[in-house]
């Protein structure tokens, strides 16, 4: 199976991670405009700073008895987001079960890597054609990356994967969000799992037809070379976003993502967003049902939850009730959770007594 060309398994499963999912949570706005020029001199306009540390948490208690929770990713190792906040670190302390969008088992994900390689015989400059793959080659270098790293990735990858360049040396020593609390769960001896496979997100991409490829690609470089002339940064947008926990301005990102090819962004928006919104939806309140006296928490991409067709919606569609927590759980929340809990152990106790009693009787008519 090829590989991207790296000695670390760690930095390669936290490409494949970054490259299927990083789609779903910020699609990259994708512009019409010109060629770039990625060795151009940027503006000096300065970007707007993001917060130091959470300012809002993407955290709502589904109000069952007990309660479970959901919570929105972001899938970057950035300190201030992987640095949880004390309501959202409470949440996951207590939970018995978390569900992620994919199973973070790094052996599978490496075994899936491969789904993000180009077939065997192809190169990326034969998907790209000259003129793209020099552009992007100039682009690359000037990030300070080899574009040995990225010369094995099928085009859609690549035009994801351009977007965070500069944080490829972080992902190759800290996890991103998703991963850090996957394994904090695991190494709780907690339940842990995925809503989603591997094929149901990149099936996404698997029907794009090579110009298809290369546009998705054109319009990304656009895009970010576009940003960095004006003093933006992709990333950092992002991060100031979900730090701010600002739902409206998170759904705002969802929806500014102009491909030139109107058909193939109505057709990735409605995947990789409504579609996996309904399937997530769906599977959270499978588990819900199947385990009602567990606290779950299931966090997904923050993307996934604003929007009429969004999980938060798609939810209170089928009955849940769900209120966002703040920073600090004050202490009629705390009072209220812990009568719930409180309630889930009478109603258990009134049914071990009924099964002894019932167990009694069995016992004494056996003996007659």
């Amino acid at each position: 199976m090829h590989m991207i060309a790296t000695p670390r398994p760690s930095w390669l499963s936290h490409c494949a991670r970054l490259a299927i999912a990083a789609i779903a949570l910020f699609a990259p706005r994708l512009l019409p405009a010109q060629t770039p020029t990625p060795t151009s001199t940027p503006t000096a306009t300065p970007a707007v700073a993001p917060p130091t540390q959470v300012e809002r948490p993407l955290l709502w208690r589904i109000e069952l008895a007990p309660p479970s929770y959901l919570f929105g990713t972001i899938h970057l190792p950035d300190e201030r987001v992987t640095k949880l906040p004390p309501v959202v670190a409470d949440v996951f302390d207590r939970c018995d079960a978390l569900y992620t969008e994919l199973p973070m088992e790094m052996a599978q994900l490496i075994k899936h890597a491969d789904r993000m390689q180009l077939p065997k015989g192809t190169t990326l400059r034969e998907a790209l054609g000259d003129e793209l793959y020099d552009e992007v080659a100039a682009y690359v270098q000037t990030k300070g990356v080899a574009m040995a790293l990225l010369d094995r990735l099928q085009p859609w990858a690549l035009g994801v994967q351009l977007a965070v360049l500069d944080q490829m040396k972080e992902m190759a020593t800290k996890p991103a969000l998703d991963m850090a609390i996957y394994q904090r769960a695991k190494r709780a001896g907690k339940t842990v799992g995925g809503l989603e496979t591997m094929d149901e997100q990149t099936g996404a991409f698997a029907d794009m037809t090579p110009a298809e490829h290369r546009s998705f690609v054109r319009d990304s470089l656009v895009d970010i070379v576009t940003k960095e002339r004006a003093g933006l940064h992709p990333t950092e947008d992002l991060l100031r976003r979900y730090l701010q926990g600002d739902e409206a301005a998170i759904e705002a990102r969802a929806n500014d993502f102009a491909l030139t090819d109107a058909k193939l962004k109505k057709r990735l928006m409605t995947r990789l967003l409504d579609d996996r919104n309904v399937t997530m939806a769906d599977r959270i309140v499978r588990k819900l049902q199947e385990a009602p006296e567990r606290v779950q928490v299931f966090a997904v991409g923050a993307l996934h939850y604003p929007g009429k067709m969004g999980v938060l919606e798609l939810l209170r569609q089928r009955g849940y009730r769900l209120t966002r927590l703040e920073l600090t759980a004050d202490d009629a929340a705390r009072a209220a959770e812990a009568a719930a809990v409180d309630a889930v152990i009478a109603d258990r106790q009134r049914e071990i007594e009924a099964l002894r009693a019932r167990r009694a009787k069995l016992a004494d008519a056996a003996v007659r």
